[in-house]
């Protein structure tokens, strides 16, 4: 059976080591801690979480130009194995329709929540909830969106989906 076990960095417990390790990424500049991202401290969030619900927003309402437009191109998309660059909305144009003769009717954000956060660049969590038009859920699926701002415009340049709950 596993058996528990223990580190000590020059005395400390886990815990302690891990909350030491932290502070001195978070003072360093690497890491900044989830609570601490808000619109008022991290000039990126405001604009992705924005981005976010306007891309889904347009997901929902069918609308492959207005959706393609919350992308930068080239952008990554990561799912399972596969790993594809986007270089043209027309890409993806048959994402939706795809969806839809699956059974799906709409999505929602189960999660979402930046991670990482700088003035140009956010790393977003969040679990999009697809749903059939009797209200059921159709699936579960966890991702990291990269977003960035490039002249001006802020735009997703990664997903990373995980496989779906259901």
């Amino acid at each position: 059976m596993g058996r528990e076990r223990s580190f000590k960095l020059r005395g400390m417990t886990n815990g302690r080591a891990a909350i030491v390790t932290a502070s001195c990424l978070f003072v360093a500049g690497c890491v900044t801690p989830t609570d601490a991202l808000t619109a008022s401290s991290c000039p990126g969030a405001a604009p992705s979480i924005a981005l976010m619900d306007t891309l889904l927003d347009r997901f929902n309402a069918r609308d492959v130009p207005g959706w393609d437009a919350t992308f930068h191109y080239p952008h990554v998309l990561v799912s399972g194995s596969t790993i594809r660059t986007f270089t043209d909305p027309a890409q993806q144009a048959d994402t939706i329709k795809n969806l839809v003769a699956q059974g799906w009717a709409r999505s929602a954000w189960g999660d979402l929540r930046i991670v990482q956060c700088t003035p140009s660049r956010t790393h977003v969590a969040a679990t999009f909830v697809r749903f059939r038009a009797d209200g059921s859920e159709l699936s579960r699926t966890a991702a990291i969106y990269t977003i960035d701002e490039r002249d001006g415009r802020w735009g997703v340049t990664l997903r990373s989906l995980l496989p779906s709950e259901t």
